[in-house]
């Protein structure tokens, strides 16, 4: 029997590589490999919704096994947002601009308090004794399942839904990580200014500054060193690849800015949790998108939005995107019913226009529907990746901290437009309806479709979670037949 086990955050865009990769290997019906997914609790309603959809045939005989286990005592969102705090105390402007997102970044890498933390290294190092893995995948964010490895010698492969230079902008010389990358946070365009390089180097200086000094941190080291994690905080090398420990990205050079690539780090694209059809998921949804060409927005899970954001954006999407249908998802959507009645004054509005609080499938499976002629979203890794592989042009509006680079990533790869330039964190409409112009209707959105289709077809060659679930497959029986698996 061989154990292969995947240690992730709970969050969105963090756990869905780890599930896509998990439920490949699943489907693959391999006898005598039983699968392990650990998280927190949050994550288990999603990992049973995915596994739900892979056991249609009914056939058990030749399955290995997939199991969920709760190693963390609290979600990743809830540590972050605890009362008090919510999604707007982190959105911030560009950090060149502005010094808000400094004071949250210590928090923000990572906010459980100390006791929550040993709890969540103690929650992992008990499931890998218990285990004894022969593979064990870890998201670069999840600091305690990294430290219980290290504290049992476990060896371990990252798993990033990053682009590869995100996960490797340590491994370049300094110079560079100083004044050739736009460091987290802001938005400057790349390559550099020699300006915009002096900027960058100070806000870097400034970042490096709050995280050594934060008591927050202090007291989770304290915490840690009193456990046996005598290294360094793991969050503060996620930006390195090891020479030691391979690493798995999602990216490809057509998504990313260019970089040397460490030799132990892999890159597969895209790495996509697997989608039943959209019209066995949700056959409605599929006869309304097929009424015509459609702009689909869905900004990141913590965002909820007020009545002034929510207006803003109408104002700007109905400007914007022409006769379009138009799929938005707002979590909040009740709240704000009223405002949505008076914006949409018409029927045509109201029949053309969906607001939802929550989609069954997972967003690429909509965003791959023929119809879908833009996506706006925040700027989140998963997003946008998902957004490349479906071969869709982009609008990013971002509000915090790696959403920026994303966006500057965005136009630099030729995708799609940085929709609030002006406005970050917040929107502007106007812009946002100038940005959709130039993504769905003007001149230059021609270049933008054949771009986006072009890179698209690249991402899909990478392999995704096929590729990464051989590679997988490789390790184990290296691991295996060449060496212990510790």
């Amino acid at each position: 029997m061989v154990d292969i086990l995947f240690l992730t955050l709970g969050e969105h865009g963090q756990a869905s590589v780890h599930l896509a990769t998990a439920f490949e290997l699943y489907s693959r019906r391999m006898p005598g490999i039983n699968i392990h997914v650990a998280s927190s609790a949050d994550l288990e309603a999603r990992f049973d919704q995915v596994k739900a959809r892979i056991d249609t045939d009914g056939d058990e005989s030749r399955r290995s096994t997939i199991s969920f286990h709760t190693v963390l005592p609290a979600p990743y969102k809830e540590a972050l947002f605890r009362p008090g705090f919510d999604w707007s105390d982190i959105a911030h402007p560009p950090m060149q601009k502005s010094s808000k997102g400094v004071p949250r970044i210590a928090h923000t890498m990572c906010p459980f308090l100390p006791d929550e933390y040993v709890r969540g290294v103690d929650g992992c190092s008990k499931l890998l004794q218990m285990l004894s893995p022969d593979v064990v995948l870890v998201d670069m964010l999840f600091c305690q399942a990294i430290d219980a490895c290290k504290l049992l010698d476990q060896r371990y492969i990252i798993l990033s839904p990053l682009p590869g230079c995100d996960v490797s902008v340590g491994n370049a010389p300094w110079h560079q990580a100083l004044f050739y990358y736009p460091s987290i946070g802001t938005d400057a365009p790349f390559p550099l200014s020699w300006k915009a390089s002096f900027c960058n180097a100070l806000n870097l200086l400034r970042i490096a500054y709050a995280v050594l000094s934060s008591p927050h941190l202090h007291a989770i080291n304290a915490a840690r060193k009193e456990r046996g994690c005598t290294w360094t905080l793991p969050v503060l090398t996620a930006t390195s690849v090891s020479p030691d420990t391979p690493c798995i990205a999602a990216g490809i050079p057509e998504l990313d800015f260019p970089f040397t690539v460490p030799e132990a780090l892999n890159q597969f694209g895209p790495i996509c949790v697997p989608n039943a059809p959209l019209a066995e998921a949700d056959p409605e949804l599929k006869t309304w998108l097929d009424g015509g060409e459609t702009i689909l927005m869905i900004m990141g899970s913590h965002i909820a939005y007020n009545e002034t954001l929510a207006r803003s954006v109408l104002q700007g999407l109905l400007a914007g995107a022409g006769d379009r249908q138009i799929l938005w998802k707002v979590s909040t959507v009740e709240k704000l019913r009223a405002l949505f009645d008076e914006m949409l004054t018409t029927e045509h509005d109201r029949q053309r226009v969906r607001i939802v609080r929550w989609f069954e499938i997972e967003p690429a499976a909509i965003v791959e529907h023929e119809n879908v002629v833009c996506y706006i979203h925040h700027g989140g890794a998963n997003s946008y990746l998902e957004c490349a592989r479906s071969g869709t042009p982009q609008i990013i509006l971002p509000m915090w901290y790696d959403t920026y680079t994303n966006a500057t990533r965005l136009e630099y790869c030729g995708l799609g437009v940085y929709g609030s330039k002006t406005a970050a964190p917040g929107v502007d409409p106007g812009e946002l309806e100038q940005a959709m112009l130039r993504v769905v209707s003007g001149p230059e959105s021609v270049e933008f479709r054949y771009r986006a289709r072009e890179v698209g077809i690249k991402c899909r060659e990478a392999g995704g979670r096929e590729r990464v679930a051989d590679s997988i497959l490789d390790y184990l029986t290296w691991s295996v037949n060449g060496s212990p698996k510790r």
